[in-house]
């Protein structure tokens, strides 16, 4: 019992130990756009604001929670630079912090919409590691819609995409492994479409 407490005692002091760090670097990045905002305008600092906003964006995310109004303030003031100066990579990345956004308040209409245009810059980019994110992105938004079969079809070319050696490393960039989130509902949405046995291999097979 003793342990127990301990254990407990010592996973809250980790998580106090993170949630401060997450909040000290989000105001270390908000002091660097302060400082940008005082620098000429020109494309390269737009580039550094881009690279600052992004990275404050998984701050807040991790500090305030991905539904925070200031996750989406920060995600469309990068999106605006990312589309005035056509830098599609990092557009991608506006796009999925806003996705993520209204994900969390279930506004899923606007997720799927994002979702969709980032799918369309990965065909365009013709990226397998964005094309990958993407499916999985439209694939879990269409579950939570309700729309099992169009999200078993992005999920299912999500895992063709997938490469555990190449992907694996996005987990610790987005906290999630696409494969795994595929692989999950995927066989969540065959099982709720009635196919069982396919839901249970297509675990298994993970």
């Amino acid at each position: 019992l003793k342990a127990e407490l301990e254990i407990r005692h010592l996973h809250d002091k980790i998580d106090h130990l993170l949630s401060h760090q997450w909040e000290r670097l989000a105001q270390i990045q908000e002091i660097q756009l302060d400082l940008l905002s005082e620098l000429p305008a020109s494309d390269e600092n737009a580039r550094r604001e881009i690279d600052v906003c992004t990275a404050l964006g998984v701050a807040l995310m991790a500090s305030k929670g991905y539904a925070a109004p200031e996750v989406e303030e920060i995600y469309t003031r990068a999106r605006g630079l990312c589309e005035r100066l056509g830098t599609e990579h990092e557009l991608f990345t506006a796009l999925w912090g806003l996705g993520v956004f209204h994900q969390a308040r279930a506004e899923l209409e606007k997720a799927l919409d994002l979702a969709h245009r980032r799918l369309e810059l990965a065909e365009r980019l013709d990226d397998p590691c964005l094309l990958l994110q993407a499916h999985e992105a439209a694939g879990t938004i269409s579950f939570w819609r309700g729309e099992f079969a169009s999200a078993l079809s992005y999920l299912e070319r999500g895992l063709r995409l997938y490469d555990f050696d190449q992907h694996r490393s996005l987990c610790l960039v987005y906290g999630q492994d696409p494969g795994v989130v595929c692989r999950v509902y995927g066989a969540l949405a065959l099982w709720y479409l009635g196919y069982h046995d396919r839901a249970m291999r297509m675990m298994a097979d993970g």
